[in-house]
């Protein structure tokens, strides 16, 4: 009887140096550490990498190559950032009376000692001139002897794809931005770190992200997303660059079911001031305002959005240059889901059908007419079920909007339309968060259709008299309940 042969158990090291090892040794297993993926075994990179200042040197900025930040780590991402606070810039001879920290005093002189080397990048190719890019990239070696507020900030410079898995993070995020960008401002106005595009001190003044150019959202961002869009800090810095290209957001149950909100707005009286599109508007103002993402509509910049569990009705579609619609499914192999998830995309597609009929109808552009002249120039559709062979598609999506054979040339428009920017394909990997290796939450694909949520709203609004009633009953029984909780607690100490 043949036995496998016992597993290696994991290497453990408690060394605080590795000087005692012969240097070939040393080697081997800097090489052997160095070489491995600093996601899967991030404590055991770290405590090898602080064995050797010129090792960390070389090698930290490998733990901010893609990070992840939830409610558990956040705060401890960022401490270490400085802020207004902890820098002093003598604007001129301090008085008497005021007292400089000397520990303030020394990080300012470090910083505005200090100068990053970064290499150019050439304006690629497909970027036309008129759309900022990416000018250059900071060297990913990290001197040891740098004050570590410094060292935090050029960690970060490293970071190129991050996940988001909380609005608290995020929140963070952008004050973290906002503490570094106030202590430039903190500068005489004269001093060059206030002028750092054409100077030594980009490394200081870009955006906290500038090297980002993949960012995913977690669920519960997009959720809060539309309950805190009137955030009570104004967003005044940039938290990214133009290196930022690809984004995507995830959706749950909670993001389409509006009933609660409905109900809540009856008890108040206030259903009729219910946006049931604010969603819609919130994802939107999120992307253009707090991201500055893909903001140039008439100009194809490159950026991709990708909408986990997506209802194609429910986001703006120009939002960037392609646009990726994970649908959802209500099985796990998909079998017969494919026309219903087409059926998904019916409003979107009617916007398309519609713009097309008045180019058509305009007759300026001829046989370009069907061309897009604005975002998005590519819409993808993932996670499709399988489709049968042989399946006109064009004409299933037609057939509701605009039956076939009443114009051959709108459908001659539409297919060529259709055959340049539409695609509809199985499962994919996503470019932003597959790193991450996330996976996205199952929804009810089918009960929170705009349709289905257009009638809970009507359906609601038609009892609304009814759902205040009750909730003011209520209030007067709640109310009349302590009262005489009150009355009896008197007559008790009388």
């Amino acid at each position: 009887m043949s036995t496998s042969p016992s597993k290696t158990p994991p290497l453990h090291c408690d060394l605080a140096t590795l000087s005692p090892l012969p240097s070939e040794v040393i080697s081997l297993i800097y090489a052997y550490y160095l070489a491995q993926n600093p996601l899967e075994s991030r404590s055991q990179f770290l405590n090898l990498i602080t064995l050797s200042k010129e090792v960390y040197s070389e090698n930290a900025w490998k733990l901010y190559e893609a990070v992840e930040l939830n409610d558990q780590n956040y705060q401890a991402f960022f401490d270490g950032l400085w802020s207004r606070g902890e820098i002093h810039v003598c604007q001129n001879s301090c008085p008497p009376y005021l007292r400089c920290e000397a520990s303030a005093k020394a990080l300012a002189r470090e910083i505005e000692g200090y100068s990053h080397p970064k290499r150019r990048l050439k304006r690629p190719s497909h970027i036309p001139s008129k759309i900022s890019y990416q000018k250059y990239e900071y060297e990913s070696y990290i001197p040891f002897h740098l004050h570590p507020a410094i060292r935090k900030l050029l960690l970060i410079r490293q970071c190129r794809r991050i996940y988001i898995d909380s609005w608290c993070a995020f929140i963070e995020l952008e004050k973290g931005n906002g503490s570094v960008r106030d202590a430039v401002n903190a500068w005489p106005l004269a001093h060059d770190i206030r002028h750092a595009e054409s100077s030594r001190y980009t490394w200081i003044s870009d955006p906290l992200f500038s090297s980002v150019t993949h960012l995913s959202f977690g669920e519960t961002v997009s959720l809060e997303a539309c309950h805190f869009s009137d955030e009570r800090f104004a967003v005044k810095y940039k938290s990214f660059g133009p290196a930022l290209k690809h984004v995507c957001l995830s959706f749950n149950d909670r993001f389409y079911d509006w009933e609660t909100e409905y109900e809540e707005a009856a008890r108040f009286g206030n259903l009729d001031e219910c946006e049931e599109r604010q969603s819609r508007k919130n994802i939107t103002k999120l992307l253009r305002e707090r991201l500055s993402f893909a903001l140039r509509s008439e100009l194809d910049e490159k950026t991709s959005l990708t909408l986990h569990n997506a209802w194609p009705d429910d986001i703006e579609p120009g939002l960037a240059d392609t646009m990726i619609y994970e649908l959802p499914r209500s099985t796990e192999n998909g079998e017969d889901d494919w026309e219903r998830q087409l059926a998904m995309t019916t409003w979107e597609m009617e916007d398309y059908m519609s713009e097309l009929e008045k180019r058509m109808r305009d007759g300026s552009r001829g046989g370009d007419a069907w061309q897009p002249t604005i975002k998005p120039w590519k819409v993808r559709f993932t996670n499709v079920a399988p489709i049968p062979p042989d399946t006109d598609l064009i004409s299933a999506v037609l057939d509701d909007y605009y039956p076939i054979g009443q114009d051959e040339n709108f459908y001659g428009l539409f297919e060529k339309w259709w055959d340049e920017v539409v695609s509809f394909e199985g499962p994919v990997k996503c470019d932003c968060c597959e790193i991450f290796e996330k996976r996205h939450p199952k929804i009810n694909a089918y009960k929170y259709s705009y349709n289905t949520r257009r009638e809970n709203f009507e359906s609601i609004r038609e009892r609304a008299d009814e759902v205040r009633e009750h909730y003011e009953i209520l209030q007067d029984a709640e109310a009349a309940f302590y009262e005489s909780q009150y009355d009896s607690d008197e007559y008790f100490w009388a």
